[in-house]
């Protein structure tokens, strides 16, 4: 995890290994008080509060999923279906001034780890690669 600092803003790169290519992926993470994106390189997730602090999405493939996960799967990482609302969650907190920066950048970067563990644990023997 890289990340760089400011008040308001929390900036950081998380790698999470990618079964189809064979090697981790960065994926910048930008979360300002109001929403937060995802980006690898040009797919974008984007999730905002709106005037009842309720989370809505948009982004790559939104129409088909959660944009997030929509990113994830086109190389083959099938993370955790809560993974989005976990997210949310700590951008309740970021958001009510509950967690202090380090606190969240440590949720956030215990997040991506296991996504990137789930990432790397999927089955690969020969019978499921047709499948995976």
């Amino acid at each position: 995890m890289t990340q760089e600092q400011n008040t308001d803003v929390i900036h950081a790169t998380f790698e999470v290994y990618s079964p189809r290519w064979g090697h981790t992926d960065g994926y910048s993470f930008h979360m300002t008080r109001d929403g937060f994106s995802v980006q690898l390189n040009t797919k974008r997730a984007e999730c905002k509060l709106n005037e009842d602090r309720e989370a809505v999405w948009s982004g790559h493939n939104a129409l088909t999923g959660n944009p997030l996960l929509q990113i994830m799967s086109d190389d083959s990482i099938y993370a955790p279906e809560i993974v989005p609302e976990a997210i949310e969650w700590v951008l309740g907190k970021w958001n009510g001034y509950e967690a202090e920066r380090d606190t969240i950048l440590t949720a956030l970067s215990d997040l991506f780890a296991w996504i990137d563990h789930t990432a790397r644990a999927k089955p690969s023997s020969d019978f499921w690669s047709e499948y995976f």
